[in-house]
């Protein structure tokens, strides 16, 4: 559902993943930040499936989960991903397009409604995983 409170648009049409729209400031010049998070407690089956692994329910590590699955489907909208904001309990990426930020999102709703596709790219990229957040 999309909700406009303010000058900020919040739309949760992918959920789990959030998308927001609003205006603001990058280095002194004017600009629309296209942000997506996710909440790493998004699913308690999803954190059964982290802790199956050993791993914290993190954002830093949903970071590095979306980013093996976008690099494994989609690879080339990574360089559309123009920074990260995560956290210890939420992912959070600023797309540089509002189609880009959909696109994205529906990628990641993808990968946080298949507990498959969640637990294939875990097992796939779990020495990664480890060695960047241990």
């Amino acid at each position: 559902m999309k909700e406009i409170i303010e000058d900020t648009e919040y739309d949760d049409q992918y959920e789990p993943v959030e998308m927001v729209k609003n205006d603001g400031f990058r280095n002194g010049v004017p600009t629309t930040f296209y942000t997506i998070t996710v909440e790493a407690d998004f699913d308690d089956e999803f954190v059964e499936i982290l802790e199956e692994f050993d791993l914290d329910v993190s954002g830093y590590i949903l970071e590095t989960i979306i980013l093996a699955y976008l690099e494994y489907g989609k690879a080339e909208l990574i360089d559309n991903i123009v920074s990260f904001d995560t956290e210890m309990s939420t992912f959070v990426a600023y797309a540089d397009t509002e189609e880009n930020q959909h696109e994205i999102a529906a990628l990641i709703q993808k990968l946080c409604t298949s507990k498959k596709a969640f637990k294939k790219i875990i097992k796939e990229n779990l020495e990664e995983i480890r060695t960047k957040y241990s």
